[in-house]
């Protein structure tokens, strides 16, 4: 399938462009701390940043796997880490002005450079990158996408790392029954394109709207 009028988002680009123009606005101050559970006071209302305590109207939780960690998270086991691994290659004399799937996508990202990707792996003993992911990479590439007769094919990187899948494979949004806690998770393998439309809901939602059924956090326990 030849998927037209499509593209990659370089991802580690955008972010830091975002945070100069949140910051632009004045109200919004970013801060690069890794925060542990233990600083968090819910009884309190504050969490300690190195020496400073600040006091907290909301928290959102946007992490992805590491939410299984969180003390607080009141989704129990709906969260499923799903490995997927890419490799990203350079293949001289193609062109590609669509992107092809066929169960993997071939994507084009620069003059001679493409994303080949993604296995699936529900289950998996390491979240780094495997030789077994590589081959069934490339094997799928030889047998599901049709192209003309390669000169050359040549690895450049080969990455891996974990989605955070739902039972239904939709997003999982809400707030813990009793703190101020809220969640935006379970975004799977279309983070890139469902975390506008759900930061849009959940930032209704801390005003006071109901969130979507499709997305609540709770709609596996009715």
């Amino acid at each position: 399938m030849e998927v037209l009028r499509t593209g990659w988002l370089d991802v580690p680009a955008l972010l830091p462009r975002l945070h100069a123009l949140l910051a632009e606005t004045g109200r919004f101050q970013r801060l690069d701390y890794l925060l542990p559970y233990t600083a968090i006071d819910p009884a309190a209302g504050s969490l300690r940043i190195g020496a400073e305590v600040l006091p907290y109207a909301a928290i959102i939780f946007a992490e992805g796997v590491g939410v299984l960690q969180n003390p607080w998270w009141p989704g129990h086991r709906q969260i499923q880490p799903l490995k997927g691994q890419l490799l990203s290659l350079r293949i001289a004399d193609l062109d590609l002005p669509y992107t092809l799937v066929n169960k993997l996508y071939l994507a084009q990202r620069a003059p001679g450079q493409f994303y080949l990707g993604a296995t699936y792996e529900p289950r998996y003993t390491t979240v780094a990158p495997t030789e077994a992911g590589a081959h069934e990479l490339l094997e799928q590439l030889r047998a599901r996408i049709l192209l003309p007769p390669l000169p050359s094919l040549e690895p450049m990187a080969h990455l891996s790392g974990l989605r955070p899948t739902s039972p239904d494979r939709r997003p999982l949004l809400g707030r813990h029954p009793h703190l101020p806690f809220y969640f935006l998770n379970g975004l799977g393998t279309k983070g890139v394109l469902q975390a506008p439309w759900c930061a849009q809901q959940l930032w209704a939602h801390l005003a006071g709207a109901a969130l979507p059924a499709a997305i609540d956090l709770f709609r596996f326990r009715a």
